[in-house]
């Protein structure tokens, strides 16, 4: 059919139209700045239309703002589209620098700015304030006590999401009654659908009571994550949290379920669960004294949870050498829906709960610490079922050593090297690391009743269980990768997130 055009019809812009709708949706796909400013910029039915996701994310450094300027700096135009707040403190350093000091007068200035900002942002859903100013005295904190601040985020009807991460992660022994500063005044938050806080410090039992009572108020919570602030052996690596004598905050999760329990009788469906520092999933307390001894039901319905974030690191009591700490995988006994879990460490006592426990759901696996190619732990990760569709995983390599004990050069037998590739999930960036693969097919090794490693499953297609044995023990462990130990080298993965190493590594892909 032959299509014949008017002149009209070039001229008129109805000939390439879409809806204002469409248009909308189209907006709602954009992330870059430059696009939608460019877009704005073209007429005055595109700057009305893409005006609102320019602004519908609104991040500010408040630190970089001079004192000159905290009561009449002009606020930038379209707030009220602003559905988003991130409010970030920078370091002291950068503070130092422009205005001396940090001083704690200058809380007050900075909270009027905020609250001009928040009275002016009247669709806000979600309020989040990260504090990285590493002053000794936790100073900045303060102002998440200022009352009128307070009073502004608590009465907003639009505010659902509040994440708070406080400048405390490493606490200092000549400085730590200060960090008591890093807390905020939680009574008055209600009917929020997430909630985070991190790194606070105070009195367990208090805030132990205070979180559990703000939680009641909010029934329809979808997303909650809780970090205690903790005392780290910062030259050990990876970093080891030191745990002291009181032990104060080993039982703090199930104070907060049994004074949640004991406020109301429904366990709050949450979809997302982050366990930080400081807040552990350990055994009962009471479980010498009673047989019922499962205690993070009574806050979180198992059956709907789908993402667990949990800190199983290192950790020590004090001048005790360290150790994996302890997690009660009992407690998540229901969980039948989880679909992603995110810990520090792969442990036997996980790998027993990944295989033949309720984890056997789980179908994503992020692992946070850094392994060195030496670590006997990576040995775990051969236990792995090949039900796994995502591998998150940090692999350290260690430059080669010379003179007698230098590797030998095994960049010959590198055949393979993928793509790098960075892929934007849920706020996280992962990074898929340029791999050496050596062309090796490894079985996974299976595991016994007791636990323990079968030799049996360790094998390839076209080698005896011993050959295939002693090709793995031989294998430079410089060029072998998490891949190595996975069934069909992980074959069955549809995402993949690696740490790359740009000193050794990315050179490599390069001139291979």
């Amino acid at each position: 059919m032959d299509i014949t055009m008017t002149e009209d019809d070039i001229d008129s812009p109805q000939a390439f139209y879409l809806s204002p709708e469409v248009w909308s949706m189209i907006g709602g796909f954009i992330r870059s700045r430059s696009t939608l400013l460019a877009l704005i910029s073209t007429c005055r039915t595109f700057c009305d239309l893409f005006t609102p996701f320019l602004r519908r994310k609104f991040t500010f450094e408040l630190t970089a703002i001079p004192p000159s300027q905290w009561r009449r700096k002009p606020l930038p135009t379209g707030l009220h589209y602003t559905q988003e707040l991130e409010v970030l403190l920078e370091g002291s350093g950068s503070m130092g620098n422009a205005f001396g000091e940090y001083s704690e007068s200058w809380n007050s200035g900075y909270v009027s700015l905020v609250v001009r900002m928040l009275k002016e942002m009247t669709h806000l859903q979600s309020f989040r304030w990260i504090d990285s100013t590493c002053d000794d005295h936790y100073r900045p904190s303060l102002m998440l006590r200022n009352q009128e601040l307070l009073q502004t985020l608590k009465q907003s009807a639009t505010i659902k999401n509040v994440s708070i991460l406080f400048s405390s992660q490493y606490l200092d022994d000549e400085n730590e009654m200060d960090a008591f500063n890093c807390s905020i005044p939680l009574e008055g938050f209600e009917n929020l659908t997430s909630l985070e806080l991190y790194n606070f410090d105070g009195d367990p039992d208090s805030l132990a009571v205070e979180i559990a009572n703000v939680l009641a108020e909010c029934p329809g919570l979808k997303t909650l994550g809780l970090g205690f602030a903790c005392k780290f052996e910062s030259n050990a690596f990876p970093e080891v949290l030191i745990i002291g004598e009181e032990e104060y905050t080993l039982h703090f999760l199930e104070k907060v379920c049994v004074n949640y329990a004991s406020t109301t009788r429904v366990s709050l469906a949450l979809d997302t669960l982050r366990l930080g520092h400081g807040i552990f999933l350990s055994d009962s307390v009471m479980r010498e004294f009673s047989k019922t001894h499962k205690y993070l039901f009574k806050l979180v319905k198992l059956e709907t949870l789908k993402n667990f974030y949990l800190f199983n690191g290192l950790v020590k009591w004090d001048l005790d050498e360290h150790e994996s700490m302890d997690v009660d995988w009992g407690q998540l006994e229901d969980c039948k829906s989880l679909q992603r879990l995110s810990v520090s460490r792969l442990e036997m006592d996980l790998v027993n709960w990944l295989t033949i426990g309720c984890g056997s759901v789980v179908e994503e696996l992020i692992v946070t610490d850094h392994y060195s190619m030496y670590d006997d732990d990576l040995d775990y990760f051969e236990y792995l079922l090949p039900r796994l569709s995502m591998l998150f995983v940090r692999e350290m390599t260690i430059a080669r050593r010379s003179g007698d004990e230098a590797w030998s050069d095994t960049d010959s037998s590198v055949t393979d090297s993928s793509e790098a590739e960075i892929t934007p999930e849920t706020g996280t960036i992962l990074e898929v690391e340029s791999l050496l693969i050596p062309q090796i097919h490894l079985k996974p090794r299976t595991l016994s009743m007791a636990g323990t490693p079968s030799q049996a499953g360790l094998r390839s297609d076209s080698e005896t269980p011993s050959e295939a044995r002693n090709l793995y023990e031989e294998l430079d462990r410089s060029v072998m990768t998490v891949l190595d130990r996975l069934d069909e080298n992980g074959a069955q993965l549809t995402k993949l997130g690696l740490c790359l190493d740009f000193e050794t590594q990315w050179v490599s892909s390069l001139t291979a």
